[in-house]
Order: C-alpha cells, then sequence, then structure tokens
C-alpha cells in the first residue's frame, strides 16, 4: 500500500466531533522540583500529626 493511500485511523470520539486529550491546547504546568515536593509533604505531614496530638 502506498503511503498516500493510507488512511489514518479515527477514533469515534473524534469523529464526532471531540478531540483527543493531547490534541488541545498546551497548557501550563507548575514545575515543582522532586526535593520541594518531598519538603512539602513531610511539612503537611508534620502539621497534621501535631494538630491531631493539639486536637485542632
Amino acid at each position: 500500500m502506498s503511503s498516500r493511500r493510507r488512511r489514518r485511523e479515527v477514533s469515534p470520539l473524534t469523529s464526532a466531533g471531540l478531540i483527543r486529550f493531547y490534541e488541545g491546547k498546551e497548557i501550563e504546568v507548575i514545575k515543582i522540583s522532586p526535593y520541594m515536593l518531598i519538603l512539602f509533604a513531610a511539612a503537611l505531614i508534620a502539621f497534621t500529626a501535631i494538630a491531631y496530638l493539639i486536637g485542632l
């Protein structure tokens, strides 16, 4: 089969007028380093533990 005759596979959602999620507009994402993520998680755990012990 030549490359001209090959048809792009169309999913049912795209034929219904809906687009696949990766074909949409690019969105901005928040970039957080792994170190900051672990630090934030540890702080949240510590805050929750302290609030539980105090009785808040």
